[in-house]
């Protein structure tokens, strides 16, 4: 009575996302509070999409917009343009190339932490506006993802081969 398979399909899916992106928008109408919401929601979704095999995403402020759905709900962060992303192959461990490569994962799933992949900062060409990271970068990023569950823990050969020879901060106690 009809055909029953699943199956992996890939396409593109359109939608429209009524925001604004970083590069149309005003840093300094955000609080720094704001500011750093929106880098730490765009670099745990950067995160998760390398776990999945994604490579090649570009981020810029162009690439990336904000949605204010309203006061009650907090502002939603949305990763556009990804013409010149590869999706790795997860069952062959290979791209379409046959390159082989590491995922960027631990044995649990979880996904290695953003201070790995942006303890050398971010890339302020990619955002005109330098006033959208005013702070510390490299404080933030150990406050943030230096004991962080939800990502893979950071061991010393990680940061040999990572930070080459970076020397991480301990936090401030009060």
């Amino acid at each position: 009575m009809g055909i029953n398979k699943t199956g992996l399909v890939r396409g593109i899916i359109l939608e429209y996302v009524r925001g604004s992106s970083l590069s149309d928008l005003d840093a300094s109408k955000f609080s720094q509070k704001e500011r750093e919401d929106i880098f730490r929601t765009l670099l745990n979704h950067e995160a998760y999409l390398v776990a999945l095999g994604l490579r090649g995403h570009r981020i810029s402020a162009h690439n990336v917009i904000v949605v204010n759905n309203s006061i009650n709900n907090p502002r939603r962060v949305v990763m556009v343009n990804f013409a010149d992303s590869v999706i790795m192959d997860p069952v062959f461990n290979k791209s379409k190339d046959n390159e082989d490569f590491e995922y960027f994962r631990d044995s649990e799933g979880r996904p290695i932490s953003p201070l790995l992949r942006w303890h050398q900062g971010i890339d302020n060409s990619s955002f005109e506006d330098t006033s959208w990271i005013d702070w510390d970068w490299l404080e933030w990023l150990e406050a943030n993802y230096r004991r962080n569950d939800k990502f893979a823990s950071i061991t010393k050969d990680d940061e040999v081969s990572w930070m080459l020879g970076w020397t991480p901060r301990e936090p401030e106690t009060a």
